[in-house]
Order: structure tokens, then C-alpha cells, then sequence
């Protein structure tokens, strides 16, 4: 099997759990506190550290999958070295992003093991607010990287074509994602049939 297509196989599989994680996660620690403040009942709802952990766990686990996926992406296009070194790039620097923004998300939760307050929510809310934030920021870099893997993906071909529209398109949902984040799982969504063509045909020949 041909290097080429090992990286190929590496990525696709690295892609299907990224995606897959990121739509099981779907948690907004934002917002549950801004539930508690309003409540002013000062408890968490039920079942909040599952769900907390729950969102710190899979962030975990997609940082560490982005980070292979960025190798990987490079790999596979290494032909066209700098361009490809500065779509991976871009994947590295969302990866490390979300690394950091998981920090804050941590002092959050540690904010409030012991007791829950006024002042405890206070820290809490600014952690969770500072995790979103750098998320936010972090995203740009994601979107950047899609789109410069679009260009990577452009062809002659219909389906290389079509396939690079959709991922760019994707990419470009990022940047508008801080204000609509509603659209997030529908740009996850769209970069399935990338990570399909990553594992049956990326690396044997060019999308046809």
C-alpha cells in the first residue's frame, strides 16, 4: 500500500471520530450558568458534572485527534508542500486553541466543587465566557484550514470539484459561526464526504 494512501486511511478514520465526537458533544456551560443566575436558586440542575465532563472528555479526545489529522492532511498532500504545510498548520493552531480554551473550562468547574455562590458563579461564568471566547477565535483557524484544503482538493475533475466546494464552503461557515452557531453541526455535516473520500479514495488518484 502505497504511503500516500496509509496517510490517506489515517486521516479518514481520524476524521469519522472527530466528527462523530463533535456531535455527541453538544454542551454550553454558557448557558446552564445563565439558567442557574437567572433560577438566583444557586444549584446546579441535575446531572451538570456529567455533562461538564462529559464536554472536557470529547474536547480532550478532539484535540488530540485534530493534532493527528494535521499530520495526516500534510502527508497526504505533501506534493504541494506549502500550501499543504499551511492548511496542517492552521488544524494544529485550532487544535492548540481548543487546548487552551479547555483551561478556562477547567477553572470554571473547579470554581464550584465546593460550594455554589454568587462568587463562585461569578468565576465560573467568567471562565466558561473566556472558553467560548478562545473557541470563537480558535474557529477561524479551522475555517482557514478548510478552505485552504479545499483549494488542495481542486481539480479538473467533477466530484474533486464539488468535493473542494463543499469543504471551502464549510471553512467559510467558520468565520460566521461566532455569530450563528446554529450552524455548526450542519458544517460538521458537510465535511463527512471528505472524510469518506479520505478513506476509499484519497491517495489512489485524484476525485473523479
Amino acid at each position: 500500500m502505497p504511503e500516500q494512501r496509509r496517510w490517506a486511511i489515517v486521516a479518514g478514520l481520524a476524521y469519522v471520530a472527530v466528527l462523530s465526537v463533535a456531535l455527541a458533544v453538544r454542551f454550553h456551560p454558557v448557558a446552564m450558568l445563565e439558567a442557574v443566575e437567572i433560577a438566583d436558586s444557586y444549584h446546579w440542575p441535575y446531572g451538570w458534572r456529567g455533562q461538564v465532563d462529559a464536554l472536557f472528555t470529547g474536547s480532550l479526545v478532539i484535540v488530540l485527534l485534530d493534532l493527528v489529522l494535521a499530520w495526516a492532511l500534510w502527508r497526504v498532500f505533501a506534493v504541494r508542500r506549502g500550501l499543504a504545510l499551511v492548511m496542517a498548520a492552521a488544524r494544529a493552531v485550532y487544535a492548540l486553541g481548543h487546548a487552551a480554551a479547555l483551561i478556562f473550562l477547567l477553572d470554571a468547574v473547579w470554581a464550584t466543587l465546593d460550594i455554589v455562590d454568587a462568587g463562585t458563579l461569578k468565576t465560573a461564568r467568567e471562565g466558561a465566557e473566556a472558553h467560548r471566547a478562545i473557541l470563537d477565535l480558535a474557529r477561524n483557524a479551522l475555517g482557514l484550514h478548510l478552505v485552504l484544503l479545499g483549494a488542495l482538493l481542486w481539480s479538473d475533475k467533477i466530484l474533486a470539484r464539488t468535493l473542494a466546494g463543499l469543504t471551502a464552503l464549510a471553512g467559510a461557515g467558520y468565520f460566521i459561526a461566532v455569530l450563528t452557531p446554529q450552524i455548526v453541526p450542519a458544517l460538521l455535516a458537510a465535511q463527512l464526504p471528505l472524510a469518506i473520500w479520505l478513506l476509499t479514495k484519497a491517495g489512489r488518484s485524484a476525485p473523479n
